[in-house]
């Protein structure tokens, strides 16, 4: 007798489920949202059938979930990178991306601010450096035009403008002038500064690669909801 009951349970317990899971127009099947083939709901491009739950709070029906638009979150990560990402609720890969882009923001900006501290500070030497050779230039040029000049210099000086070998000494000595040579000098860079250099260009290519493939997974609807179901 206890057997012939269980199986009786059993039976009753499939055959309940064999009629829930029948497809009924406009019961379990709305024909605003699937439409039923071969006893089952096909559903359309905009819905999807999810288990309900307490947290969805959704009907025991088919087809009773709304597919989520994958232009809005592609829009925001288009514009906003990481925000499209926390409106689907994918919180690891939007705080993740946004990190990411405060902390490169944060090194550029402190390594524009030293580079450009280290490049006013060589050019204020330089200046300083300038003006003292000027100076000394003109105290120089000064002290020979005040100097008097006796009558043999000024005979002598007379004598070298009126000869006609002055233009020649005179290319002579700026054709066997040297030419300027740039005084180029290689400074190392800091061990630091070397890591952050490549810290930084190697966040930027991450950055970047995320960037591309996050706008291709939403644009062509490889990225699923936070419900995983896929776009509309």
């Amino acid at each position: 007798m206890k057997y012939t009951f269980f199986h009786i349970a059993i039976f009753l317990s499939l055959f309940s489920s064999l009629i829930s899971t029948d497809c009924i127009k406009n019961q379990n099947c709305l024909e605003d949202r699937g439409e039923c083939i071969n006893n089952i709901c096909e559903c359309y491009d905009e819905y999807w059938t999810l288990e309900p739950t307490e947290e969805n709070k959704l009907q025991n029906i088919f087809c009773n979930y709304s597919k989520r638009s994958r232009f809005l979150p592609l829009i925001l990560e288009f514009f906003i990178p990481g925000l499209g990402h926390i409106f689907m609720k994918k919180y690891f890969l939007g705080i993740f991306k946004i990190f990411l882009i405060i902390s490169l923001t944060i090194l550029f900006y402190t390594g524009f601010n030293s580079y450009k501290s280290e490049n006013e500070e060589g050019n204020e030497n330089k200046v300083i450096q300038n003006e003292e050779q000027i100076k000394l230039i003109n105290n120089d040029t000064n002290k020979e035009i005040t100097k008097p000049l006796n009558e043999d210099e000024n005979k002598k000086i007379g004598e070298k403008m009126n000869n006609s070998d002055m233009s020649e000494e005179i290319d002579n000595c700026i054709t066997d002038e040297a030419p300027y040579v740039a005084n180029r000098e290689k400074i190392s860079l800091p061990f630091l500064d070397k890591f952050l250099n490549i810290l930084g260009f190697l966040g930027l290519i991450c950055f970047f690669v995320l960037y591309v493939f996050d706008l291709f997974a939403y644009g062509f609807g490889f990225y699923k909801d936070s419900n995983n179901v896929p776009f509309a």
